[in-house]
């Protein structure tokens, strides 16, 4: 039949949508309108008002419209016959249907019903995902880690425990960072000759502790445990890499001459597998092919498990043939790409991509210009503006609008859909999380605009942010406990006395009177 779009505050308009059953069959007849000299013509066609027929041609903005209202209701999760009146000014959804035995919102709700409903230990049919979102909506600033006159660009964290966080500098230096206390435990000379824009550690399934760090000429692979002994290997002309299955082997790219993606041995630094990129942009003025610029800075990954398929920039590899097996389109050249910890899709910016069907699933608008990092479970991502790699960092932050740039977003990996969003007081410039118990995470922030201060502040997951009432995680870090905290036992303890001499007064009083 037809859908009823009306605006707010005014008028609605009905549009009509084309079913299987014939409508709208009109026969044109004459009827004599007695006392009036003309006749009456009704024929096939839009009725205007009660004397006037319109032309019967189908307008553009009536078939926009309809084709803009089909589309949003294409859209829904569960799209329903009978839809409520649609609105040209706010986005149509319909209602989600909702379980009897749903789990309730309350958290204390869901923690009751956990015992007389065994078959769902979360509370119900959706309560896994109300526990993710109320875990994963919640940041505490922990600790602020710094050290004096370095401008941190990066940070990983070390192994599965949480406690050491590997940093890079503007000036190429590598930091290694005790997370409990924030004492530097190591200072490295990383031999890069511009700052570490990317900092990766490997896998918890590693037996030993690797990272990568990424400039934008070189990039190196570290042996954390032995660190003082410089880097074990350095790949020259590159700007980006990431670690495959069980860190046995590493991907370097970056190179501007084809066979710019390199499959590495960890082990012995030997090229496994050289990857050319199909067909070349750019030829040049030799007959080399060259990549385009902007592709060389694209970010690569590893798709989860095995480590079979290789993503750099819109291209997706097998690692066991030398040229790309699928090219996905791109929107932007801005943005992050990875897989979905799942592995069946793809993330190229905003776009999501599905890998069984090279079809694009959908557009997240919240995650345009964003890179994500994901938790050790797979179950939430952090999106994060993502910095351009040719452009200064100081310059970069100043210039942007982007409503990321002093701020971080936790999306469900289920369906994308946003859980919070945290505002930092300076800008942000890198995100990691603890892979190996998901409650920690760690931002480097940077002061752009006025003192140039750079810092690691943790984050604790799952606890409310600290308010007004509250004092600030840094302050307690930084103050003095020992003069504030006798100064309260011995006022408690006065208070104390004074209240037994008031007792052992009225005590004697009441003796007396009897």
């Amino acid at each position: 039949g037809s859908l009823l779009a009306g605006g707010g505050g005014g008028g609605s308009t009905h549009i009509h949508f084309p079913g299987n059953h014939q409508q709208h069959q009109q026969q044109q007849h004459h009827q004599h309108h007695h006392g009036h000299g003309h006749h009456h013509h009704s024929m096939h066609g839009v009725v205007l008002s009660g004397d006037r027929v319109g032309c019967g041609v189908k307008s553009k903005l009536d078939s926009i419209m309809t084709t803009y209202l089909r589309a949003q209701h294409r859209q829904c999760a569960a799209p329903i016959a009978a839809c409520a009146p649609f609105s040209l000014l706010e986005p149509h959804a319909c209602p989600e249907p909702t379980h009897g035995l749903a789990a309730p919102h309350n958290l204390s709700s869901r923690l009751a019903r956990r015992e007389w409903y065994s078959r769902e230990p979360r509370g119900g049919p959706g309560g896994r995902r109300a526990d993710r979102h109320f875990v994963f909506g919640r940041f505490r600033p922990l600790r602020a880690l710094r050290d004096e006159g370095a401008m941190i660009t990066s940070a990983a964290f070390v192994g599965g425990d949480g406690d050491r966080l590997l940093t890079g500098s503007h000036e190429g230096e590598m930091r290694l960072f005790d997370a409990a206390n924030g004492d530097v435990l190591e200072v490295h000379d990383g031999g890069h000759s511009g700052p570490i824009r990317t900092l990766r550690t490997s896998p918890l399934s590693c037996s030993k502790s690797l990272a990568l760090s990424c400039g934008s000429t070189e990039v190196q692979l570290w042996d954390v445990s032995a660190m003082e002994h410089g880097a074990a290997y350095v790949f020259e002309g590159s700007c980006g890499g990431a670690f495959g299955f069980n860190a046995k082997q590493v991907a370097v790219v970056g190179e501007d001459l084809v066979g710019t993606m390199r499959l590495v041995d960890c082990s012995s630094g030997a090229t496994v597998q050289t990857f050319t990129p199909t067909p070349p942009a750019v030829v040049t003025a030799a007959g080399m092919p060259r990549m385009p610029h902007s592709m060389r800075l694209a970010d690569v990954c590893f798709s989860p498990g095995d480590g079979g398929l290789a993503l750099w920039g819109n291209l997706l590899w097998d690692v066991r043939l030398p040229h790309p097996v699928q090219r996905f389109d791109r929107f932007s050249d801005g943005g992050g790409a990875c897989f979905h910890p799942t592995g069946n899709e793809v993330i190229l910016n905003s776009e999501v991509w599905d890998l069984r069907s090279d079809r694009l699933l959908r557009s997240v608008p919240g995650l345009d210009g964003t890179q994500l990092s994901w938790t050790g479970s797979g179950d939430v991502a952090m999106a994060s503006f993502r910095l351009s790699k040719d452009e200064p960092i100081s310059l970069t932050l100043r210039r942007t609008k982007h409503p990321l740039r002093s701020a971080f977003r936790t999306v469900d990996a289920a369906d994308y859909s946003e859980i919070c969003t945290v505002d930092l007081e300076r800008s942000l410039v890198d995100t990691c999380w603890d892979h190996g118990t998901d409650s920690l995470c760690a931002t480097v922030e940077y002061d752009a605009a006025d003192t140039h201060d750079s810092l690691v502040r943790i984050h604790e997951v799952g606890r409310l942010r600290p308010t007004e009432e509250d004092s600030d995680a840094e302050e307690e870090d930084d103050a003095d406990g020992g003069g504030g905290g006798d100064d309260g036992e011995d006022d408690s303890e006065i208070d104390e006395m004074e209240l037994a001499a008031m007792e052992e007064e009225l005590d004697e009083e009441e003796q007396e009177e009897e």
